[in-house]
């Protein structure tokens, strides 16, 4: 009788311990299903977060020997950025410039509760005022590029916009407003960085609408997400009463093609004859250190599950094993003392191990379905909590969306079962069988028949 008919024989005549095999492999298939299928979703995500977030870098005020307006917001040139942008590499880029307006036939947000945030002389000067953020490119903006804030009815900004918003969903529906309205605003003589004192008004059309949600409790209406609001750049300089030759910009992003090329673009940004004294260039990877940093948590996390499958599946399945061993000391011995070698023994041991296997990679495929997900969002939400501990210290920072978005972590994997991964799962689980089936079966195999037929009972 050849061993592959003993083994099957033997799987059917002993259903109980085949069945506890079959059990201890089909978790070990579906745990290493769904950690292959959570590293391909992780390395997706890294890739399209290379090429869509941290694949460029800004230029800003240097903090130490800048402390910008009189707000403390940034004083980039017009000229320092189109200098930048000219450059070989560069393939895109943001601008972003800020100013304080009153919203005059709209009402904003404010935050729940009887208190006031604002003194009264301040809610006499900024009672209905929003921070008003003019972009070139609002599908660019950082916030929306990370995911803070998303389309939600619309457009987007673009640079040849004259007088067009966009505006929170919520503060939309609180005031009536819809795509295509009117949105009247008017320049604040309050604020500090409203260096002409301007009081311009402009009728902006709202062209699109966005959704997002403090990650936190605000602690001042200007933090609300819901009173955020965007412009193209023609309305922040009517609202500034600047020109184009004399307006300043908070900042600017430029991007490069992947990641790799960041360096050698940054280092010819640097080259250029402009005042690096004051001003500084920034990598994504650095200022979205959050969403890099938490990538690596993921990474890290997913090995240590998958290396510890291995090690579960290795000494699970052995151990089950070599009691199953023992109590085939019998069988064994009287295989070895008719003359069938050692070899064949083991090789009818591993195809019954085999025929328990091929049916649990078959079946993990729908167990593994049902769990990768929740493995993904579980390795997904501990990476974001070591992250925001690691990266926080326990220090209580604003909730406003841009303070939200450079401390933003990745969120969600979307993770996705392939058939692929079933070929993945059966070279390394059959391994994983071969060298448990051969640690359980060494001792007995390597005993003489008599030894083996002497020491039953």
């Amino acid at each position: 009788m050849s061993f592959v008919k003993r083994a099957w024989l033997n799987v059917w005549r002993k259903l109980a311990k085949s069945l506890t095999i079959f059990l201890v492999l089909l978790t070990a298939c579906t745990l290493l299903l769904s950690t292959f299928a959570v590293r391909e979703a992780v390395a997706r995500t890294s890739d399209e977060m290379g090429s869509e977030l941290l694949a460029g870098f800004s230029v800003q005020n240097n903090q130490r020997t800048n402390p910008g307006t009189a707000r403390g917001a940034g004083n980039v040139s017009r000229a320092q950025i189109e200098a930048i942008a000219k450059l070989p590499g560069i393939t895109k880029y943001v601008t972003n410039m800020s100013s304080v307006a009153d919203i005059e036939n709209a009402e904003i947000f404010k935050l729940d509760g009887a208190a006031s945030d604002y003194s009264q002389e301040r809610e006499e000067k900024f009672g209905n005022a929003v921070m008003v953020n003019a972009v070139n490119k609002s599908d660019l903006a950082t916030p929306f590029r990370a995911g803070t804030f998303t389309l939600a009815q619309g457009r987007h900004l673009t640079d040849n916009d004259h007088h067009k918003v966009m505006v929170h969903e919520e503060f939309a529906a609180k005031n009536n407003l819809k795509v295509g309205d009117t949105l009247r605003m008017r320049g604040n003589i309050y604020d500090p960085d409203n260096r002409f004192q301007s009081d311009a008004a402009v009728d902006a059309e709202i062209v699109g609408t966005f959704s997002g949600k403090n990650a936190r409790p605000a602690a001042q209406r200007l933090e609300l997400y819901q009173n955020a609001v965007f412009t193209d750049l023609d309305t922040a300089r009517t609202l500034n009463g600047t020109t184009p030759e004399n307006e300043i910009y908070q900042d600017a992003g430029f991007f490069v093609n992947s990641v790799k090329d960041v360096d050698s673009v940054m280092k010819a940004a640097a080259a250029l004859p402009l005042d690096w004294d004051h001003y500084e260039l920034v990598k994504n990877t650095d200022m979205l250190g959050a969403l890099a940093y938490s990538l690596e948590s993921i990474n890290s996390l997913v090995n240590t599950t998958f290396i510890g499958t291995l090690i579960f599946t290795i000494v699970a399945l052995a151990l089950v094993l070599a009691l199953w061993m023992n109590e085939r000391r019998k069988e064994t011995g009287i295989l070895l003392a008719v003359g069938v070698s050692k070899a064949k023994i083991f090789a009818q041991y591993l195809t019954e191990n085999i025929f328990a296997f091929v049916v649990a990679v078959v079946a993990s495929f729908g167990t593994a379905t049902l769990l990768a997900q929740k493995l993904g969002d579980g390795i997904v939400s501990r990476a974001s909590a070591q992250t925001s501990a690691q990266l926080n210290g326990g220090q209580n920072f604003g909730t406003d969306f841009y303070t939200s978005t450079i401390q933003k972590t990745v969120d969600h994997v979307n993770v996705v079962i392939e058939p692929s991964h079933l070929v993945m799962v059966g070279v390394a689980g059959l391994l994983l069988v071969i060298v448990a089936t051969l640690i359980a079966s060494a001792p007995m195999l390597s005993k003489r028949p008599k030894q083996l037929l002497t020491q039953i009972g």
